[in-house]
């Protein structure tokens, strides 16, 4: 069984126009997939300061129900959101889950406070100290959010460094220097019943990396976590289950046996 289950349709502000919820499932079907999750941006900061393209939440859950009908019986549907930047604005987070009954919710952090989101942060011209104190203080806001009810999973938690890497300055970051403050995220995922997401997005770019790498979901077996799902990230039809293969056969490598998929917001596991 082969889920994706990070993906984003044409209601996503950076969604492809033709990847309606049904095209994107005829498409995960066409590829072979046995299911997807839809998780389309629900960037609170965005959402509450009203810039960019907001996510319309009424028509999104409108598309994908009616997707989750038409495929009902024949095809694994999850019906998702992708959370971002809880901790800026608690309650209205708070509100915007509790609107529908999403079977499938993950947080994510593409910016901190009052800065750009890191694929629009200059790292290139960046010190050495302040790109670990930006990804410090990223951590500490995947810990904050794992109090937030409802969470079933963290998506892409080294998203900065993806963007120190596609800048060239990857090799001048010391992961290993983050991995006590990381090894805390995990036991406090573990602890919440959080799963850790292995996200593809860079093997598509020629990258050989998956967010988080290798060794930190060794650490987050140390830690005790067992529970993890696989995204593409996709945001067009083409790249819908893009190297999800090879993410399974890294998590098989790394002694994961389940990937989880969620319905109501509870992991049906599944042997890799």
């Amino acid at each position: 069984m082969r889920f994706d289950t990070h993906t984003h349709s044409c209601f996503s502000f950076d969604g492809a126009p033709n990847a309606t919820p049904e095209a994107m499932c005829r498409a995960a079907m066409e590829k072979g997939l046995d299911g997807i999750a839809i998780t389309d941006h629900m960037d609170i900061n965005r959402q509450v300061e009203g810039w960019g393209i907001l996510l319309d939440p009424d028509a999104q859950w409108k598309g994908i129900s009616e997707a989750n009908q038409i495929f009902d019986g024949q095809f694994h549907f999850s019906r998702g959101i992708e959370l971002g930047q809880i901790l800026q604005y608690p309650q209205a987070a708070r509100e915007a889950l509790d609107r529908y009954d999403y079977d499938f919710v993950l947080g994510s952090l593409h910016n901190l406070a009052g800065a750009p989101d890191f694929s629009k942060t200059n790292f290139a011209e960046m010190s050495v100290p302040m790109m670990h104190g930006l990804f410090e203080r990223s951590i500490d806001d995947l810990i904050g959010m794992c109090s937030f009810s409802g969470l079933c999973a963290l998506a892409h938690i080294t998203y900065p460094y993806r963007y120190m890497v596609y800048s060239g300055r990857g090799e001048d970051f010391d992961m290993t220097l983050h991995y006590d403050h990381l090894r805390q995220l995990f036991r406090t995922m573990v602890e919440h019943g959080i799963a850790l997401e292995l996200n593809t997005s860079p093997l598509r770019r020629g990258y050989d990396l998956t967010l988080p790498d290798r060794d930190l979901f060794a650490i987050y077996r140390e830690c005790g976590g067992e529970l993890v799902t696989v995204g593409s990230d996709a945001h067009t039809l083409d790249d819908i289950g893009a190297n999800i293969e090879d993410a399974y056969e890294r998590l098989h490598v790394a002694g994961f046996r389940y990937v989880a998929y969620y319905k109501e917001k509870k992991p049906r596991l599944f042997p890799i």
